[in-house]
Formats: C-alpha cells, structure tokens, sequence
C-alpha cells in the first residue's frame, strides 16, 4: 500500500460510528468478566470452598505469571506476523482455553486432594493464562487501528469504559448472589452454586469475543490499511524476547509501565481483598459485597462523563491525577474513620471508584502514546510487541497483588474453620486494604504527575510518525527528553 493511500485512510477513519465502538468495546466483556471473577472471587473461593492454604493460592497465581514470561512475547511475535486484518481472529484462539480454564478454576474437582489437588489448579492457571494472552493481546493493540485523533481514541476507550462497568456489575455483583441461589436449588451445595455460576457467565466470554473480534476484523478490512501484509516486517524468531524488552529502554514508556503497574498490584488487593474486607474486617453479611460492588461500580457512569470533560478540557494525564488523587484521599481517610456501618462502606467503595475509572478509562487511553514513540525511536511498527509488554507487566501487577493479598491473610493467620478471626488478623487485613493500598497508588500519581505527553506533543508525535513513513526522516526534537 503506497504512502499516499496510507494517508487517505487515515483522514477517512478518523470518526467511528457508534455501532463500531460498540462492537469493539463489547470484547472488554471477555477481558472483563473473566479477570473480575479471577481477583475478586478466586482467592476466597481457594481459602473458603476448595479449602486451599493462601500460601498455595499466592504460589499458584505466581506461576501463572512465570507462564505469562513465556507467553507473552511468542503470542505477539504470532499476532505481529498476521496480516491486520486477520489478527483479530486470534481473539477466538484464545477464548476457548480462556472459557474451559475459567470453569475448571472454580470447579472443586472429586476426588483429588493434596498435592494432587494443586496441580489441578496449577493446570488450570496455566491454560487460563495463555488463553487469556491470545485473547487479549490482538483486543488491545488493534485500537490504534480504529482511530489516530486524541479525542476520538478517548470517546473510543470511553464507551469501551461504559461496557467494561457493566461487565464489572454481572462479574462483581452477581457471583454470591448467583451461588446463593443455585447452592439453594442444589441443596446448600456451595461447590456446585459456583460451578453453575461460573459456567453461565463464561458463555459470556466467548460471544463478546466473537462480537468484537467480527467487527474489528471488518473494520480494518473497510478502512483498508495495510490488508496485504503486517504494518512492518517481523522480527527474526530468535529475536522474539529481544524485541520484546528492547522498548523498555525508552524512559517514557518505562516510567508510564511502571506507573500502570504499581495501581494495577494495588487494585487486585482491593478486587481479591474485598470480600474479605467486608465479612471479616466490617463484620457484615456475604451479600453485601454485591451491595457496595453494585454501588460503586454504578458510581462509574457519572465519573466516566467526568473524567472525559477534564480531558477535553486537559489532557489524559490531568484526567488520571485527578481521579486516582480522590482515591487516594478516600482510602487513607477511611483508615481512620473506618467502615462500622454498612453507609459508610457504600461511601467507601466510591472513593475507590474514582481511582478505577482513572486507569480503565484513562491510564489505558495513554498506550498509544507509547507505540507512536516507540515506532519514532525504533523505525517501523512494533505496536503488537509494545502491548504485549504492557498486557505482561499488567498480568505480572495483579498477580502480584493477589499474591501480597495471600501473605497477608496467611500471616495475619487467617483461618476459616475458626469462624471469629482474632482482633490481630482483623487490624493487619484493614491496614492492608486501606493504608497499603492508597501508599502504592500514591508512588504511581506521583509517576503520573511526571509523565511528559500532553495532548499537544501527541500531535506532535503523531504528525512525526507520518512524516517517517511518508519520507523516511523526522523533526528529531520532538522526542527531545522522552527517550
């Protein structure tokens, strides 16, 4: 495809209909449903159904992560050696281990105890995470294929945003409502509440990857860019993990990953912690996780508009400082004040959506910042590559964070067949989830506070991206202190 064309399409797509947004975000769905039941449910679901000690829950989620290293660089090399139009399709790849491990998580299997008992949720970790990675991957990266205006990508991530809350209401509020009421038609069978649980709502994994994967695959086909052939030659494959940790030398993407990844530990504590936080720390009935899940989350469709004015107004990064700070305010306030009453955890729960929706609207939205530098720096197109690091870093951040959750429970001496935990257990599960939380969000604002793309210099970097692939050559002071 000759230059000229190139640049024609891009003028031509800048504007997305409703329909196409609609359809790409649904694919948030499968990220979603999925990664909401895995860190909010599956550690209480080990420690309290399948009885498994939170040592072994934090050692099974970090072998999921030495998986991911090995994953997450050869599922790019793949996606990148795909023409753009047929790279969606791995969406569909990878869906069906996604969906097959999801259900084999929260299965307790008859049977099989002890060690035998681990390495079943071993293998199930293992073939959910490279699922997921297939899954993921060509979702995220394909985004700069839809758009290169600033304010459309945000409308993009944004409505993306919408269906991602409500995503987060089925898998966050439904569960213990929905093993409540099929543990009641089976006979007060727990185990059996959650496997007809987790089947139902994965069969909402697979049709929101076909959604999107269906109408990325049309889209880019429509638009017409670079159908033919990859946006660049691949690399070499014994260059695959080269490739892959070769961008983290530019200093504004390192500190950006950093930053993204330093929230992401920190709320999957808060995903994985929370159920434990209300039963045990607040005292109050399992339901009520679904409560304060509902409201927060609901919370969600008045700050998203919010956080878009300040970006209209602003910028990304001004939208994430503001958002992730009330946050931040809102946790260390309540370590103080603490939740007695079932009001105040609801208030709670909505301080810490102002810090969500600041990275899953808008930390997200900053990607292809990164991929225009990276492509400047480096010469050609490395966008499924740079995302693969991301997804890698973001995966190895929250299994992190589930995994500090499982020390703290363990050596705080959570024990379920004791019932009452002791006052001890009780204060260290509360420091963790207030305290713990808000210092490790605020070290990422202040990486926030320093990131250096405004709106005006991504259209500085976006119009130095053409000129390299219209004549080879560039204003090189426009990544003057990014790199």
């Amino acid at each position: 495809m000759s230059n000229e064309t190139r640049k024609d399409n891009t003028q031509q797509t800048q504007k997305v209909s409703m329909g196409v947004k609609l359809g790409y975000g649904f694919g948030i769905w499968g990220d979603t449903v999925g990664n909401t039941l895995f860190y909010s449910f599956y550690s209480y679901f080990m420690t309290n159904i399948a009885m498994v000690l939170p040592i072994t829950v934090g050692i099974i989620s970090m072998i999921g992560v030495v998986w991911d290293a090995i994953t997450d660089p050869i599922v790019a090399y793949i996606n990148g050696k795909r023409p753009l139009s047929k790279q969606a399709s791995l969406m569909m790849v990878g869906a069906i281990p996604y969906v097959v491990a999801l259900i084999m998580t929260f299965t307790v299997p008859g049977g099989i105890t002890g060690a035998g008992l681990s390495l079943y949720y071993i293998v199930a970790a293992l073939i959910l995470f490279l699922g997921y990675t297939f899954y993921c991957i060509p979702y995220y990266s394909l985004l700069p294929q839809l758009t290169t205006d600033y304010t459309e990508r945000t409308n993009i991530t944004s409505v993306r945003s919408y269906l991602n809350t409500a995503a987060n209401l089925v898998a966050a509020v439904c569960p213990m409502i929905m093993v409540t009421f099929f543990a009641g038609l089976s006979g007060g069978n727990e185990k059996q509440g959650w496997f007809i649980t987790v089947l139902l709502l994965s069969l909402l994994v697979f049709v929101s990857g076909f959604v999107s994967s269906r109408t990325l695959t049309s889209t880019i086909k429509k638009n017409g860019a670079q159908v033919e052939a990859p946006a660049a030659e691949s690399p070499a494959r014994s260059n695959i993990f080269k490739e892959f940790i070769k961008g983290m030398k530019i200093k504004t993407n390192r500190r950006a990953l950093i930053a993204i990844c330093l929230f992401m530990i920190s709320s999957a504590m808060h995903r994985t912690g929370g159920a434990y936080y209300i039963t045990t720390v607040c005292g109050f009935p399992a339901t009520v996780v679904s409560l304060v899940s509902l409201v927060g989350l609901c919370s969600w469709f008045v700050i998203i508009p919010l956080g878009r004015k300040i970006v209209e107004k602003f910028d990304l990064r001004t939208a994430i400082l503001v958002l992730l700070g009330v946050g931040i305010v809102g946790r260390v306030l309540f370590y103080f004040v603490g939740t007695k009453s079932v009001p105040l955890a609801i208030i709670y729960y909505l301080f810490c959506a102002f810090s969500d929706v600041s990275c899953y609207t808008f930390m997200y939205s900053l990607g292809p910042d990164g991929f225009l530098l990276d492509e400047l720096v480096f010469g050609y197109d490395r966008t499924p590559v740079c995302h693969s690091v991301s997804t890698f870093g973001l995966k190895i951040a929250n299994a992190l964070g589930l995994f500090i959750w499982s020390m703290v429970l363990q050596f705080a001496g959570y024990n379920v067949a004791l019932g009452a935990q002791s006052e001890a257990t009780v204060a260290s599960m509360n420091f963790w989830f207030t305290l713990g939380i808000a210092i490790l969000a605020a070290i990422s604002w202040v990486l926030y506070y320093k990131y250096p793309i405004t709106r005006k210099k991504y259209d500085e970097l976006l119009k130095a991206v053409q000129d390299q692939r219209a004549t080879g050559d560039f204003d090189h002071s426009v990544i003057d202190g990014l790199v």
